[in-house]
């Protein structure tokens, strides 16, 4: 690419990013804050104006000396769409997303995924999921979002205990013959990090611990698989950290002995009873709050998010946390690291799936580290281009 149209594209997603994060600046205001010279950036809005990717917002007061009145410019929502979906053993929950992150739509969609077969049942239901999403909307990409360990640099699923999913299953490999449009998979836990960090974009970036609690027992249906997990996303310095291995933020408890099933020192048998017994609700949480607590201090977190299926024992859970996060802060002068719930309960996953591809989308690091990373103006033009 020559080096005068590689600035362009450079330019252009800076653009792009500055418009998604602070909705109605004008080609002034832009110019500013980019450091390019007016010119330049109408050269950058004009084609992407056209293209029907931005949109005129309103028309602001001319100056004193007259002239122009300069008009504000946004991110048009509905150049395209993003499907993020959560995928659990018992069904599919989803979240549509305009390209200015706006939710146009949630649903869960009841489905068994954890018997044998369960890897070509997914595949036909992505499929079936993209043709009828498709039809209203244009749908440019979708994420996924599921229990496990996720090589997102490969698009390979190394581990998913709760779906009979082969290891090594890539994407592609889910549906035959592919999806006509890109499929991101990433760990649930991590997808959650993701919705955060875009709910806070206009925001510093931050060190976040997103704790994904899920369990059939809250829901009262011991029957079903009898499980309680702990998972955790992890966000240094407003980056999704995956670890060498992308096995950050799989939990087992400093007080696991050896002999628990769990993830935690209680057995099965009491945390069967956790929708019931207040006493083993307590324990358990005052000992995942002693895990958060050596955490908290040895990454000075900026904040803690509690998501999943836990809303019933929200407040109850974010007190015992409370509480053993200041007990065992390693110096008191240290401020409390703030405690927040989820405000996207059970379709936390969903919506950080879509939202990791807007957030990757209007990225403006050059060092990606996925080979089919959507980015930008480029990404947006070609899937002009596709739509004919």
């Amino acid at each position: 690419m020559p080096a005068n149209q590689f600035s362009s594209q450079i330019n252009g997603n800076r653009l792009l990013r500055e418009l998604w994060i602070n909705r109605g600046l004008s080609r002034i205001q832009l110019a500013q804050r980019l450091e390019l010279d007016k010119s330049t950036v109408s050269l950058l809005v004009n084609p992407l104006a056209k293209a029907g990717i931005l949109e005129t917002i309103s028309e602001g007061s001319a100056s004193s000396r007259g002239g122009r009145k300069p008009l504000a410019l946004g991110i048009r929502g509905e150049y395209t769409c993003f499907l993020g979906l959560e995928i659990q053993p018992d069904g599919i929950y989803l979240t549509l997303l305009d390209l200015r992150g706006r939710v146009k739509e949630t649903r869960r969609i009841p489905e068994d995924l954890a018997g044998p077969g369960s890897a070509a049942r997914l595949g036909e239901r992505l499929l079936s999921l993209y043709w009828e999403y498709e039809a209203r909307y244009p749908l440019m990409a979708m994420g996924a979002g599921l229990s496990g360990i996720v090589d997102t640099r490969e698009g390979r699923i190394i581990k998913a205990m709760l779906l009979d999913i082969k290891e090594g299953c890539t994407a592609q490999e889910l549906v035959p013959g592919g999806l006509p449009c890109p499929l991101i998979i990433e760990n649930d836990a991590n997808c959650c990090t993701w919705g955060e960090l875009m709910l806070n974009r206009e925001g510093e970036k931050e060190n976040i611990l997103f704790l994904l609690l899920e369990s059939d027992y809250f829901q009262g249906r011991s029957e079903y698989r009898g499980r309680f997990s702990l998972g955790m996303g992890l966000s240094l310095g407003g980056r999704v950290h995956r670890g060498r291995q992308f096995g950050a933020g799989e939990f087992r408890s400093i007080l696991w002995g050896g002999e628990a099933k769990s993830q935690f020192s209680l057995s099965h048998g009491d945390l069967s009873r956790l929708g019931e017994n207040p006493a083993i609700r307590e324990k358990l949480f005052r000992e995942i709050g002693r895990n958060m607590a050596f955490l908290n201090n040895a990454l000075d977190l900026d904040r803690i998010c509690v998501g999943g299926n836990i809303e019933k024992y929200g407040e109850e859970f974010r007190s015992i946390l409370a509480a053993e996060l200041a007990s065992g802060r390693s110096y008191h002068s240290r401020e409390e690291c703030p405690i927040t719930l989820s405000s996207l309960g059970e379709y936390a996953v969903s919506f950080g799936a879509a939202a990791m591809l807007l957030m990757e989308l209007f990225n403006t690091d050059q060092s990606q580290d996925r080979k089919n990373a959507l980015q930008g103006r480029e990404a947006l033009e070609n899937f002009k281009h596709k739509q004919g």
